[in-house]
């Protein structure tokens, strides 16, 4: 539509599981791999950035560094991706390690967050603010490598205020499914020069069961996903797609958004 203000659109993938199971075995896993590869070469000639996530519910996956490496390599040296990196899963010097190689194979930036319960052993103490605030101590941030925070689109202020000062380039938000809360959160951190990335659901029957596992409640925009994210994307500086079970409803969606 003329006039209408472009949108930026980031889509969140899932690296493939790496843990063998029998009988499939490695099997397995290479068509999960390949699967991967493909879907990112399909999604990424519809939004500007991919979004790597890190072993989702704690399940062992690929590493998101290690993924972007691979698409990279494989699918185009130009792929702007940003990499999770779970904080609950790695000791202070580990994390240091994986923003170093996100830096070094031109990750455009990485997002803290702590992380579900690892399915194999202990989660570590490892706040993403503290985490944060000392990787911009050591010499992050910024254009090499921007470090982000996630945020509930309804977070109390005092906290907020703490996740400013650790240092973060911008945060990205938990799922929206109404802009009550959204809005007040976008002109308090886009007036300060911080960037926002609001998330949002492709409402679809396959996504069902992920919505209800984090209190996703879609019915303000399942009937027209199209006109939310747009509006969602007036008061942001880019918005993230995400269909964690059905590809190609968010393949299409991103394809709608960016036709017009």
């Amino acid at each position: 539509m003329k006039g209408m203000k472009d949108i930026k659109l980031a889509y969140e993938l899932n690296p493939p599981r790496v843990t063998p199971s029998l009988p499939a075995g490695r099997i397995t896993v290479e068509k999960d791999l390949e699967l991967f590869l493909t879907r990112s070469e399909q999604i990424s000639g519809a939004v500007g950035f991919l979004h790597l996530t890190d072993s989702v519910l704690g399940e062992p996956r690929m590493s998101s560094v290690c993924a972007a490496a691979l698409l990279k390599n494989r699918v185009n040296d130009a792929l702007q991706i940003r990499c999770n990196i779970r904080t609950g899963d790695h000791n202070l010097n580990g994390i240091v390690q994986l923003a170093g190689g996100a830096r070094a194979i031109g990750v455009d930036g990485i997002i803290l967050v702590k992380g579900d319960h690892p399915r194999h052993g202990e989660l570590i103490e490892n706040k993403p603010t503290e985490v944060v605030r000392y990787l911009r101590k050591i010499g992050f941030g910024g254009e090499e490598l921007k470090l982000y925070l996630t945020v509930s689109p309804g977070i109390q202020p005092e906290l907020l205020r703490r996740k400013i000062s650790a240092g973060a380039d911008g945060f990205v938000t938990q799922q929206v499914s109404s802009l009550e809360g959204f809005e007040r959160l976008s002109r308090y951190l886009l007036g300060r020069g911080v960037s926002l990335i609001p998330s949002v659901m492709v409402p679809s029957e396959k996504n069902r069961r992920s919505a209800a596992i984090i209190g996703v409640d879609w019915s303000t925009y399942a009937e027209d996903a199209e006109a939310f994210v747009r509006r969602v994307a007036s008061v942001s500086s880019e918005v993230l797609l995400t269909s964690p079970n059905h590809f190609d409803a968010g393949l299409d969606l991103a394809r709608i958004l960016g036709a017009r």
